[in-house]
């Protein structure tokens, strides 16, 4: 089948949004399909291409270039000044945090907005330009299916386009991200709701990465006919090979790491704080055997979190913004890995694309779910693949024992020089990668009517 995939992050670009349609377009194309691309040509940046997939790189136009180039420029510069952002002595944070505290819920809303035009006019001219290429390359029927990726929402429109226009004869509609959400303003939910009753009525298929993205999906379009055997379910996944192999141990310290964002009101280290705090009070673990480090955006609020803990901020290692593999570095050299995540009614199956990078760093796992429902997805997972252990607030004191137990017992075994209590299944793990998740992809494309 002759196969037009729409992502605008695709590889080599180092975002996370970029992994799902670059697996996708490879293994497709190992599966014997003719792949197309049309993505992104970011400052001229180029990979080695995969074999059997043509790509087609559209930049922005020079004036929007220039934009960018500005814009970037001072974000690399907030990103640096932020990464310098470490545990402040007792004057010292006090003082910050009064001025943040100030100036912060002043900043955030024009922040937004700015940042916002920013993004639709980026935005809107690769669409146009995409769009362009596309008519000026392509006519009727040149393709059998059309997948697009979202977000960002460029890349669904495109898809659209190409539907409506009929260059391809189905579409595909790849929801790697909830559309609506709560981080988004409400006027842009309100946009994206219209897009998408839109996109139900055209696209022969949609999928989505995970069984409460479906079910949520399927609630807010509860007014409308939907067809729920166009709808379909592809987890995330990982990428590299499978390797099986524990990080040899050079010292008798507990490295327990996260790497990622933490979304304000919804990522919490509470349970692991005061877990962590408790037992270095009661003695029982050595405040000079453990580190946890913490890499990701957003350092103030992992501060923030922080601030109540004295006990345990010697231990803390806050190292700010690193790149994707800067934080599979890190993951590679820590113990267990932490994953933070919430469950609620309108919120439901988030599973972050660092959860399926630490299935193939094959290491403990500590899930943390805030939120007012039990049994998140997300707990479901590591419990059922048996990878650590899943904590949930809604039963906070139940999982604070559980979660203190299990520490101090991989504690024990990292002093007594012994490999970490880690018996995954390990079956059940490599269904993750791409290659087996795109045969799910690969039946959808040889089915769709």
């Amino acid at each position: 089948m002759k196969i037009l995939i729409c992502s605008r992050l695709f590889y080599p670009s180092n975002a996370i949004g970029a992994v799902r349609p670059s697996n996708f377009a490879k293994y497709l194309a190992k599966f014997g399909h003719e792949i197309t691309v049309i993505t992104e040509d970011k400052q001229n940046k180029k990979g080695t291409e995969f074999q059997g997939v043509r790509i087609i790189r559209i930049s922005n136009s020079k004036s929007i270039q220039s934009l960018i180039n500005k814009v970037q420029n001072y974000y690399y510069s907030a990103h640096k000044a932020n990464n310098h952002l470490n545990i402040l002595s007792e004057p010292q944070r006090t003082r910050k945090i009064k001025i943040i505290a100030i100036l912060h819920n002043f900043m955030q809303l024009y922040k937004i907005v700015r940042m916002r035009i920013y993004d639709f006019v980026l935005e809107a001219d690769w669409f146009l330009s995409a769009k362009k290429t596309i008519k000026r390359k392509y006519k009727k029927d040149s393709f059998d299916i059309v997948i697009s990726s979202f977000g960002p929402i460029e890349s669904l429109l495109l898809g659209y386009f190409i539907k409506k226009s009929k260059i391809a004869r189905h579409w595909i509609s790849d929801l790697r991200d909830s559309m609506e959400n709560i981080f988004n303003p409400s006027w842009l939910n309100l946009l994206y709701k219209i897009i998408k009753r839109s996109m139900v009525q055209k696209a022969d298929a949609i999928t989505l990465v995970s069984q409460g993205q479906v079910s949520l999906f399927c609630k807010s379009l509860k007014k409308i006919t939907l067809n729920k055997d166009k709808i379909f379910m592809i987890y995330n996944g990982y990428e590299n090979k499978f390797k099986s192999i524990q990080y040899e141990k050079r010292d008798k310290v507990l490295r327990i790491s996260y790497t990622g964002a933490i979304y304000e009101n919804l990522g919490d280290f509470e349970l692991l704080f005061k877990a962590l705090t408790d037992l270095i009070e009661e003695q029982l673990i050595d405040l000079n055997s453990v580190v946890l480090c913490y890499a990701g955006q957003h350092s103030v609020n992992f501060n923030k979190q922080l601030f109540p803990y004295d006990t345990i901020k010697k231990i803390c290692h806050n190292v700010g913004f690193v790149d994707r593999n800067s934080a599979i570095d890190i993951q590679n050299c820590s113990d267990i890995l932490i994953v933070l995540t919430w469950n609620t009614i309108t919120n439901q199956g988030i599973l972050t694309g660092k959860f399926m990078e630490y299935l193939q760093a094959f290491k403990p796992i500590i899930s943390i779910t805030k939120g007012n429902l039990p049994n998140g997805e997300l707990s479901q997972l590591v419990e059922k693949l048996n990878l650590g252990i899943a904590c949930e607030y809604i039963t906070f004191e139940k999982d604070y024992n559980r979660l203190k137990e299990y520490l101090l017992t991989q504690y024990k075994r990292v002093l007594e020089g012994k490999p970490l209590l880690f018996e995954p299944d390990i079956e059940g793990i490599k269904k993750f990668h791409y290659e087996i998740l795109t045969k799910e992809l690969d039946k959808i494309c040889l089915n769709i009517k």
